[in-house]
């Protein structure tokens, strides 16, 4: 991968072409479940070079061609071990997985190697397999299996990463030396580039993240990107770029939007069609951007 930075903005050079950050990306589907991002992903292209699909989402892409921006997110599939039904188990090699118990029957595994298979088969950027700890797993042993097992996933796909997707080391912790600890084995690892998960259910303690970011953010080389997983909201997207962070994702434009909020002030219709839905949804994430580009 080639960076540079031209006028504050830092172009990276993927397969799919150049894309340029800070970026906001926008969070999208494509299985049907959800009908505004259907009507607004013609749109996307506007004001976004680069769409986040998750992991689950992503199994039902068979080709890249038919995303709605130039550049693709696949992210780390590990928001799954916080779902009914799925536990986190370990593997003797370090490694860890995220499977899917019915009756006792394993019914559904996401490993290391599938992640990094779909990744690098459909995405330009992605990040390694992780295990959240939020704050109802108290347990210190727990707390300490999970950052283990994320940072073995990690060690597995930097040895095995090739092609020119662009990985990511995923970080998590539960307070803010155990967020800097696994990114410095990160970039220990030899990652260049971190995406920060975890945060959401502790997005009320702004002190907490503004500290982590700025911390992680000054370990990385000059090239380095700090991508934030999930948080979306204009007012702080804006602080957290002015701390390092490169990037953000979220589906909160159109979530604020299916509320019947604009970010931009603007009053949305009292019972909006689905169309209006994705008329607001687009002027949330042009908001979102300027707000971006402005930082």
């Amino acid at each position: 991968m080639h960076n540079q930075v031209r006028g504050g903005v830092k172009r990276v050079q993927t397969r799919s072409g150049e894309v340029g950050f800070p970026a906001y990306m926008p969070v999208t589907t494509f299985s049907g479940d959800y009908p505004t991002d259907r009507l607004i992903q013609p749109f996307l292209s506007r004001w976004a070079e680069i769409t986040m699909v998750s992991l689950h989402h992503a199994r039902t892409l068979t080709e890249k061609t038919a995303l709605p921006t130039k550049a693709l997110f696949i992210d780390s599939g590990g928001f799954a071990c916080l779902l009914n039904g799925f536990e986190i188990t370990s593997r003797d090699d370090g490694t860890g997985c995220i499977v899917k118990v019915v009756d006792g029957q394993v019914e559904e595994t996401i490993s290391p190697e599938g992640v990094l298979a779909m990744q690098e088969r459909l995405a330009d950027f992605g990040a390694t397999l992780d295990f959240p700890i939020p704050p109802g797993v108290t347990d210190d042993v727990e707390r300490r299996r999970r950052m283990d097992l994320t940072l073995g996933n990690a060690a597995w796909a930097k040895q095995r990463h090739q092609g020119r997707m662009v990985l990511f080391g995923s970080v998590q912790g539960y307070d803010v030396d155990s967020y800097v600890e696994c990114a410095a084995a990160m970039v220990a690892l030899g990652f260049e580039h971190l995406a920060i998960g975890g945060l959401v259910p502790r997005q009320r303690d702004t002190a907490l993240i503004e500290e982590v970011c700025v911390r992680v953010a000054a370990l990385l080389p000059a090239q380095g990107l700090l991508h934030v997983f999930g948080l979306g909201k204009p007012e702080q997207v804006g602080r957290l770029m002015q701390l390092g962070v490169t990037s953000v994702d979220s589906s909160s434009y159109v979530q604020t939007a299916a509320a019947g909020k604009r970010w931009d002030g603007l009053a949305c219709a009292e019972s909006p069609t689905a169309l209006e839905i994705a008329h607001a949804a687009a002027a949330n994430l042009q908001f979102a951007n300027r707000v971006v580009r402005s930082a």
